[in-house]
């Protein structure tokens, strides 16, 4: 309501002054937004209308991504004939029961050739704690890990020595 000498009251005056700055808030956000999106308006295939929504989430000429596994083999001779005996069950029931364990099971493996051309994929570890969880210090010294089914109670460490 104006008053006598024509101006708005103190209470109308924060209203008109709050929607003002609204309206310019508004304002310079859409102009910022359209500045920021012009180029892909510009650029046809950078832009997609919601009516072809299936393309977006398969594009023509897109080649599916490739997820590596990420493990690395590991240049280490075992003997197939003598990887019974190295069998240790003293560290094979400690990663039974999770105190004895890879890292990273997998990461780093060993290939065994068995009789018949079989192979046998083992993770690796070794004495110096590379790939290895050892919190009760189990590990001896100058010896080289390889770990079969680990991470489950079928667990199996062959403890084989290293001459390096």
């Amino acid at each position: 309501m104006p008053l006598a000498g024509g101006s708005l009251e103190p209470n109308s005056k924060s209203r008109v002054m709050r929607a003002l700055i609204l309206t310019f808030a508004a304002a310079v956000i859409t102009v910022t937004t359209l500045i920021a999106d012009a180029p892909a308006f510009a650029d046809g295939s950078r832009f997609i209308p919601l009516g072809r929504i299936p393309q977006l989430l398969q594009p023509g000429g897109a080649t599916p991504p490739r997820f590596s596994r990420g493990s690395r083999p590991v240049k280490f001779f075992v003997d197939a004939a003598s990887l019974p005996q190295s069998l240790s069950t003293n560290l094979s029931n400690a990663c039974a029961h999770g105190i004895f364990n890879t890292q990273r099971p997998g990461r780093y493996y060993v290939v065994v050739e068995l009789q018949g051309g079989q192979k046998k994929r083992l993770s690796y570890a070794n004495a110096q704690g590379f790939n290895l969880r050892d919190p009760g210090n189990r590990r001896g010294r100058d010896l080289a890990f390889l770990f079969e089914l680990d991470g489950t109670s079928q667990c199996k460490v062959y403890a084989i020595p290293t001459l390096f």
